[in-house]
């Protein structure tokens, strides 16, 4: 099962700077807004026992991060509308304020944290190229800032803690997936998603909500949204045929043990050595392929039928 990526050296950072006293601010309680992203995002900076050692660690300038954040515009595309990273995330909050109206307060904090955190990696991996402003792997440096950051919150945080960081690392997973989605023949291109902890602990709903308020401003959003329900609808489809491959392996399981006396039979009068090993079905298999009887293969998987 894929885990969050380990950064050895910033968890070390991020436990050294958990204050005794607390934090200034409550991450379970406060209510993070478009208003008062600065003020929180300022607070969590300040909060840190040894912000130059912080810095030195990580090799980022976190104090002048909001400044930074305010410098770099997105290009004007189909992703975004040529907004600077600050405002992009007070955007993305305030869209997320009506797609979470209801929603049950862990899962609140969870996407509003992730909300607040997801890219300010971008603050320090942009780059021009080719004509275009690029934040490359800047996910991966919002995780690594978002466990400094949250470092003396995560006892309090609990449990949440590990899934905002799984919802700012995989933010961008919808886009991932439609880029190959486009080039796949099939359903594939799926498998590496699957095995990730915020599809097998049922946290997808999460992500398509941070997804949706990520891009609910873009020039392209009903596109973006109809193609990233494409993904859920497909994800369904491989969850189907996962469950049919798993039931079509129980059911010859079964009938493998219902009908031991004739595979026994069969086999002693063709390839004798396989009885020894009649318990395990890929056991005999494995002989019988070895023999080159894929005759008696066969015929056994007409007998599983």
């Amino acid at each position: 099962m894929s885990q969050n990526p380990v950064y050895p050296i910033v968890l070390r950072v991020a436990a050294r700077y958990q204050r005794k006293t607390g934090a200034t601010v409550d991450l379970k309680t406060i209510e993070i807004t478009a208003d008062n992203v600065e003020q929180v995002l300022a607070d969590l900076v300040s909060d840190l026992d040894d912000l130059e050692g912080a810095e030195t660690s990580l090799g980022l300038d976190l104090r002048n991060m909001i400044a930074r954040m305010r410098q770099f515009q997105h290009n004007d595309d189909i992703h975004h509308k040529g907004e600077d990273v600050l405002t992009h995330t007070k955007w993305v909050l305030e869209d997320l304020a009506s797609l979470t109206v209801g929603m049950q307060a862990e899962r609140k904090t969870v996407v509003t944290l992730a909300a607040l955190l997801h890219d300010l990696g971008k603050a320090y991996t942009y780059e021009f190229i080719d004509g275009k402003h690029t934040f490359r792997k800047h996910a991966e440096k919002s995780v690594e800032i978002a466990q400094v950051l949250l470092a003396k919150h995560r006892e309090k945080l609990g449990g949440l803690y590990d899934r905002v960081l799984d919802l700012i690392r995989l933010h961008d997973a919808f886009m991932v997936l439609l880029n190959a989605r486009a080039g796949a023949s099939g359903l594939k291109y799926l498998n590496k998603f699957m095995q990730e902890r915020v599809y097998l602990d049922r946290h997808l709903d999460d992500l398509l909500t941070l997804s949706k308020a990520d891009s609910r401003r873009a020039q392209r959003y009903e596109d973006s949204l109809r193609d990233a329900l494409g993904v859920l609808d497909d994800i369904g489809k491989a969850e189907a045929e996962k469950a049919r491959q798993e039931a079509d392996k129980a059911h010859q399981r079964a009938m493998w043990i219902e009908r031991q006396d004739e595979i026994r039979a069969l086999l002693e009068a063709e390839v004798p050595e396989a009885v020894s090993v009649l318990h395990d079905q890929s056991a005999v298999n494995a002989i019988l392929g070895k023999a080159k009887r894929f005759d008696l293969i066969n015929k056994l998987k007409a007998m599983l039928q």
